[in-house]
């Protein structure tokens, strides 16, 4: 359902209101959701006044609002490449989500996942897994707009804040690690193991001993993120870890991090000897 002039004009000063900045933008043809005033979001307002010009002047304007300011997104993309929504159960599994304050579902199929913004967090993307994030110097579209492009049309359909949300923000450097880490030396992804020996704390613990310099942390923090995914304790990559030259510390920092963020603890998981032989413990 298409929302009336009343809906959108209303939905813009209720942003305002909360401290959004709010600008117009083009709802339909192939230029769809680009902007209708001449800076874009730079020309975004609080000016409830001008708010009321914009949307009197084009009463079926969709609502830009500029992310980084109240709220950061995660833009969770549907295409025909990559569906970024095949992330999301892991992701909530390991706590990364824990700060979604809202979710909107967007008219192609995916979500906007709102967040507190945090301060320094920029633009990123990452077509290969489907996601994206958008900060200082991005915008979305806000409910509730609706857009017509060639590919889709509907709107943006707010699902409502989430229960029991944190204040915790964004963590992109995090769920990017935890699906595909990168070699900070070479920016360059590092060598998985294949998915049907991700669950074996052997595999884990053998993969994690031979990461050099540049992959040992990112690697770590993946390999962490798989022991939690399966039930195993993570401290069983402890002895490994320390034999790539991480110290003892960090390696548990990385450890005992993810576990507080997936909301597990030791009695929680199982050792390797309880996973071989769980009828003996």
């Amino acid at each position: 359902m298409t929302p009336s002039a009343n809906d959108l004009y209303h939905a813009a000063q209720g942003y305002i209101k909360i401290g959004q900045p709010v600008f117009p933008c083009l709802p339909v043809g192939e230029k769809a959701k680009a902007p209708l005033v001449k800076r874009g979001l730079h020309d975004a307002t609080l000016d409830r006044a001008q708010a009321k010009r914009w949307w009197t002047r084009r009463k079926d304007a969709a609502i830009g609002i500029p992310t980084g300011i109240v709220y950061d997104v995660l833009d969770v993309d549907v295409k025909r490449e990559e569906d970024g929504r095949v992330h999301l159960p892991v992701l909530q599994h390991l706590g990364l989500l824990n700060g979604c304050k809202r979710v909107v579902r967007t008219p192609s199929g995916g979500w906007h996942l709102y967040f507190l913004t945090k301060p320094g967090l920029t633009n990123k993307a990452n077509k290969t897994l489907g996601l994206d994030v958008r900060s200082l110097g991005g915008y979305v579209l806000a409910p509730p707009s609706y857009i017509e492009t060639p590919d889709y049309a509907g709107p943006y359909e707010d699902h409502g804040e989430t229960m029991g949300s944190t204040d915790e923000p964004l963590w992109w450097d995090l769920i990017l690690n935890a699906l595909t880490p990168i070699d900070v030396a070479t920016k360059k992804p590092i060598d998985l193991l294949p998915s049907e020996r991700r669950a074996s704390i052997a595999a884990l613990r053998e993969w994690v001993s031979i990461r050099e310099a540049g992959e040992r942390n990112n690697a770590l923090h993946w390999a962490v993120c798989r022991c939690i995914e399966n039930g195993i304790d993570p401290h069983e990559l402890v002895e490994p870890a320390l034999l790539t030259g991480l110290n003892e510390e960090e390696i548990l920092l990385t450890v005992r991090s993810a576990m507080r963020r997936a909301g597990v603890t030791e009695d929680d998981l199982q050792t390797e000897a309880e996973a071989l032989f769980p009828d003996e413990n």
